[in-house]
């Protein structure tokens, strides 16, 4: 004992029979067994019970983020047997809620106050069920510090040069390699340039837009990126 029952002869309604031996010759009589405490004793396998997801932020972002919103949605692979679903954010418990299958997305505002400067683990983990979390999004927003600007002058023959058509100037900008998104107006003494790439580099013609003095680059992004390096040459 224990008896192991073969897995392969499991259906979703089972009948366990016990039967005595048979006594043989002694026609008359019979086997007489007495049973206590029969137990069937059910193993599941859970995989993948726990999975995170990470994000950075940079030291600025972490002091000036006001608002953080999880989306995400469940897709219920098998259905009766609702389980538990536990988030966490940097190991403290975020939420704790029932699955419910009902093939709605779900929004979850995140406590600030959990968040880091650099690396921030989301954790999701359920106590039973089957499940695929898809379609996760952080959404964060910042507290309003000003949009950068960055001025440069354009002088002498410089500027006779660009009018001219003699030299054209064009605008340099170098990110951190990190593959994801940046997207942003780029105003040149307030003519909008759109930047909207995946690379670590974007250049841009702004010899049009240039005067003589002092000339300004705005920046106002829309997604989250960092600036390594900003250039207006003139060539």
């Amino acid at each position: 004992l224990p008896i192991k029952l073969p897995k392969d002869s499991l259906r979703e309604r089972n009948t366990l029979t016990l039967e005595a031996e048979s006594p043989g010759f002694k026609f008359l009589t019979t086997n007489y067994v007495e049973l206590k405490d029969v137990q069937v004793v059910k193993k599941f396998n859970v995989a993948n019970k726990v999975e995170q997801r990470s994000f950075m932020l940079t030291e600025s972002e972490a002091s000036s983020i006001t608002k953080a919103s999880l989306n995400y949605f469940i897709n219920c692979l098998t259905v009766g047997e609702a389980g538990a679903l536990n988030i966490y954010l940097n190991e403290r418990l975020a939420s704790t809620r029932f699955v419910v299958c009902d093939a709605r997305p779900v929004f979850l505002d995140l406590d600030t106050s959990y968040m880091q400067t650099g690396r921030n683990v989301i954790k999701f983990e359920i106590d039973r069920g089957d499940y695929v979390i898809e379609q996760i999004l952080l959404q964060k927003l910042y507290e309003q510090k000003g949009y950068p600007i960055f001025f440069f002058p354009v002088q002498g023959a410089e500027a006779i040069a660009l009018e001219d058509g003699a030299a054209s100037a064009a605008l340099f900008m170098k990110f951190k390699d990190d593959g994801f998104r940046k997207k942003a107006t780029v105003l040149v003494n307030g003519v909008p340039v759109y930047l909207d790439t995946y690379s670590n580099e974007f250049a841009f013609d702004v010899s049009d837009f240039l005067i003589e003095g002092e000339n300004f680059v705005k920046v106002m992004p829309n997604t989250e990126f960092e600036v390594l390096d900003l250039e207006v040459a003139l060539r």
